[in-house]
């Protein structure tokens, strides 16, 4: 899964690049997103640093634009964006009101076991 991370206006150190990857990992930790693809772009003007990321995963983009004076302020307020932006789309997705299989299934078996004891 590659991280691009690219700089307009701006040389990119490798200290730079390993914060933001170290940053993304949790993003990428995430097994029922199937992250296709993070794109960074992080542009400088005057005194101002933009941050833009932008995640694909399973037919979605998710994108968060950020403006500050620190580089490094700029990259983790966009991953912080990024973050929340996912979080909610993971709590709209998921289903409240169906129990996993499993568990459904732990419970029936607890429930045939008391039905065993009421019998004897």
């Amino acid at each position: 899964m590659p991280i691009i991370i690219s700089g307009r206006h701006v040389e990119l150190s490798e200290q730079l690049k390993m914060h933001i990857q170290d940053r993304l990992q949790n993003i990428l930790d995430l097994k029922n997103l199937k992250v296709s693809s993070i794109r960074v772009v992080l542009e400088q003007e005057k005194s101002r640093v933009k941050a833009e990321i932008i995640v694909s995963f399973k037919g979605h983009e998710v994108t968060a634009k950020t403006e500050e004076y620190d580089m490094n302020e700029a990259i983790d307020t966009a991953i912080d964006k990024i973050q929340t932006q996912i979080r909610k789309y993971l709590d709209r997705v998921q289903d409240h009101r169906a129990q996993p299989l499993a568990d459904a299934a732990a419970i029936i078996e607890e429930e045939g076991d008391e039905d065993d004891d009421a019998f004897n």
